[in-house]
């Protein structure tokens, strides 16, 4: 059986009125360890930037519970300007 590629990419909703991009976004979550590519689309869209999460072998609900959580104190950082501190930032952790 055949499922296709693991992965998935996404956008911001309002990347000009959000005040941060995907790639800040990107960066974000590396300081808690994850590789979350950002990058523009191909011509006739490479005004679209999007997020792609590649999901490998044996990630678990548990390791996505843990993205998004990430990624939503990633967002809520942006959102209300701040930056991560060092003491928020891990490194590499699964």
């Amino acid at each position: 059986m055949n499922f296709g590629i693991p992965a998935f990419a996404f956008r911001l909703k309002d990347p000009a009125a959000s005040g941060y991009s995907v790639y800040d976004v990107s960066d974000a979550l590396r300081a808690f360890g994850w590789i979350v590519p950002a990058y523009p689309m191909p011509p006739d869209i490479e005004d679209i930037n999007v997020l792609r999460i590649v999901v490998r072998n044996g990630f678990g609900r548990n390791l996505a519970d843990c993205l998004l959580d990430d990624l939503a104190k990633v967002v809520k950082h942006l959102e209300e300007g701040t930056h991560l501190s060092n003491k928020t930032r891990t490194g590499f952790h699964h």
